[in-house]
């Protein structure tokens, strides 16, 4: 699974409406640099999550990859995040 994080244009539509619209940037920095003071229009963090495989996918969502990483911690560590 890969996250994919971005910012996504959101132009206003004159009412009350904001429409996701291109361009997108990585940086905020850019985003900000492409409003250039514009105070109806902004940039939307967003994330989209690229899975391998339909398995990939039922593995994370199914929570065996929780258990998986639950299971390589020892007893000091589960203490230490108030698992026990």
């Amino acid at each position: 699974m890969k996250k994919i994080e971005y910012y996504q244009f959101m132009q206003w539509d004159g009412g009350d409406r904001h429409i996701p619209k291109d361009p997108a940037f990585f940086n905020r920095s850019d985003a900000d640099a492409f409003l250039k003071g514009n105070k109806f229009d902004f940039f939307d963090k967003r994330a989209v999550y690229i899975y391998e495989s339909v398995d990939d996918y039922l593995f994370v969502r199914g929570g065996e990859a929780k258990e998986s990483g639950l299971a390589k911690l020892s007893d000091v560590e589960k203490k230490a995040l108030c698992l026990i």
